[in-house]
């Protein structure tokens, strides 16, 4: 008798130790919306490069990468020794000209001399000219002496013109010396002006391409600026869903610095060639809510609602089996089910008669003990 308990206690206990645990659920009905998953950064469409109109040195920067800029302002400035030493040349050649058509300019003033000398000599060769004129009308001198008083005031005459258009010929050579020496000063200070750069229009900085003591040849673009007013999202979208993506659908859109924060946009532009830097196809985004963080190049991520939403039954995830199948309660065989969508936690299935009424249930797997 004590040996059928003994044996009858240890039925019960193993029965008891090989009892399986289940859980259970029902699948439900969500809204689910088709997205397609891209990664990018913020952009704009309207920049221009900063170009160098000379060559040099690069010797300073007084912006950094993300500064924003005014137009007109200084960005950088270029040391050019040889045009440095040009303008210092033409401005002294300037000077020099200005010298010689100033007042008390050398030659102007010997040149002013001599034609004050000729017109003090012509004054007194006419005055003898008139007396001999009128000594020769009385008859107190020969028709000869009265010639020879006239050819001395013709030849008084005479020099006192070529004085004049020595002294005048001088000035228009200072002239013209001095206007060409301006022209000579002011491409050299425009040269030279080109060593300093400054910023077109109003921006942000968004690169910067060259490093301090960096060559700089003329043309070599230095900088890139655009305007924060035109920022949109720039995203790669891969080759196995760029099919997917339609100008004119709505975007979710999350930037790196606050992935809490939810921006919404659509596609504006679907760009026609594959990008070999990103290996992918780029798309642009317009913002359509308002956008508080203008950095340009900030990454971000966006879901892109690829199909419009829909009612679809879901059962979670760790309810569907190896090979797409699911277990409902009361039932030893297993039911094949399609799998159309899923998430981090839920899937869309369909077929076999499952619907919200439907019981499915898993065997519980034990948690290992620490």
């Amino acid at each position: 008798m004590k040996i059928h308990f003994v044996l009858l206690l240890c039925t019960i206990l193993t029965f008891s130790a090989c009892k399986k645990e289940y859980s259970y659920a029902s699948p439900v009905n969500k809204t689910l919306t088709q997205t397609v998953f891209a990664s990018g950064v913020l952009d704009t469409d309207k920049f221009y490069n900063v170009s160098s109109q000379t060559s040099g040195t690069l010797s300073r920067w007084s912006v950094e990468k993300g500064d924003d800029v005014s137009q007109g302002q200084f960005l950088a400035l270029i040391d050019n020794k040889d045009y440095q030493i040009s303008n210092q040349s033409n401005t002294g050649l300037y000077n020099q000209a200005a010298q010689n058509l100033s007042p008390n300019a050398p030659a102007l003033l010997q040149a002013q001399h001599s034609a004050e000398i000729a017109q003090s000599n012509l004054d007194l060769h006419a005055k003898n000219k008139a007396r001999y004129f009128k000594l020769l009308q009385s008859g107190s001198i020969a028709k000869i002496e009265y010639e020879k008083a006239e050819l001395e005031f013709i030849k008084a005459q005479n020099q006192y013109k070529i004085e004049q258009e020595r002294y005048n010929q001088l000035v228009k050579d200072a002239q013209t010396q001095l206007i060409k020496s301006n022209e000579a000063k002011q491409l050299s200070a425009n040269a030279l002006g080109n060593n300093s750069i400054y910023a077109l229009e109003n921006g942000t900085v968004i690169e910067k391409y060259k490093e301090l003591g960096d060559y700089i040849r003329t043309g070599e673009v230095l900088a890139k600026i655009g305007n924060t007013d035109r920022i949109y999202a720039k995203i790669t979208v891969d080759e196995t869903n760029i099919s997917k993506v339609k100008i004119g659908q709505r975007v979710w859109i999350q930037l790196n610095t606050n992935l809490e924060k939810n921006y919404k946009g659509e596609i504006t532009e679907i760009l026609p060639s594959f990008d070999q830097t990103t290996q992918g196809y780029l798309c642009k985004v317009r913002f359509i809510d308002p956008l508080d963080f203008k950095i340009l190049s900030t990454p971000l991520q966006a879901n892109i609602e690829v199909s419009a939403p829909k009612s679809a039954l879901m059962i979670p995830k760790e309810f569907l089996l190896e090979n797409d199948f699911v277990k409902i309660k009361g039932q030893k065989e297993l039911v094949k089910v399609t799998v159309k969508n899923t998430n981090d936690n839920w899937i869309e299935i369909s077929g076999s008669g499952i619907n919200t009424n439907t019981k499915l249930e898993i065997e519980k797997t034990e948690t290992p003990k620490p």
